[in-house]
C-alpha cells in the first residue's frame, strides 16, 4: 500500500522493533518503494522499504 509524506505510520526498524514515526519523503513507488521516516521517539531519520511497514496511524 503506497504511504504519502506527512502520513504516521508504524514500521519495524531495523533490530525488528515495532516503532512510530512520519513518512519525510518518498523515493519511489511500487514493490522497491522506498521511504525516510522520522522516528517519533529519537527524531532520527530511517530508510525504510515499504515491505517494513505495518500500518497507517
Amino acid at each position: 500500500m503506497p504511504h504519502n509524506e506527512g502520513q504516521r505510520v508504524e514500521y519495524l526498524n531495523d533490530d525488528n522493533q515495532k516503532c512510530q514515526g512520519t513518512v519525510r519523503n518518498v523515493q519511489s513507488r511500487g514493490q522497491g518503494a522506498m521511504y525516510t521516516i522520522e522516528n517519533e521517539q529519537n527524531q532520527q531519520k530511517e530508510e525504510v522499504p515499504e515491505n517494513r511497514i505495518k500500518r497507517d496511524l
